[in-house]
């Protein structure tokens, strides 16, 4: 089974967790909660439609919940999956929020390099 964790900035914050906090704890969390618990079974295992690569090494975890789209952008590292953000989306994932979850690998790498 594999580990799920959530990214932290370095100075403490947790955006994919800010997201989460943001959602309807009866009628919006469950659903992305049932498919996080399936992603942390599953791992690189999930594929589409619930999980989509979108290139860097970055993923994205797909829900959807009658017209609205969610999206929790993520990264493997070893037997790791760190959750790095999340949004609404409609259309396509927003470069930014790529971007951003290209940044949030780099440092948590950065920050968790294994000593040789």
């Amino acid at each position: 089974m594999w580990s799920v964790e959530f990214y932290e900035t370095p100075t403490g914050k947790c955006p994919a967790a800010e997201f989460l906090k943001s959602l309807n704890e009866r009628t919006e969390l469950p659903y992305i909660q049932y498919d996080l618990d399936r992603l942390e079974e599953l791992g690189n295992k999930l594929g589409p439609p619930y999980v989509k690569p979108l290139g860097d090494h970055i993923y994205e975890l797909r829900t959807k919940i009658g017209t609205v789209n969610y999206r929790l952008l993520f990264f493997f590292d070893h037997e790791k999956i760190v959750i790095s953000n999340g949004f609404r989306k409609e259309g396509k994932v927003p470069p930014n929020q790529i971007a951003r979850a290209k940044q949030h690998r780099k440092d948590y790498l950065q920050r968790h390099a294994r000593k040789k």
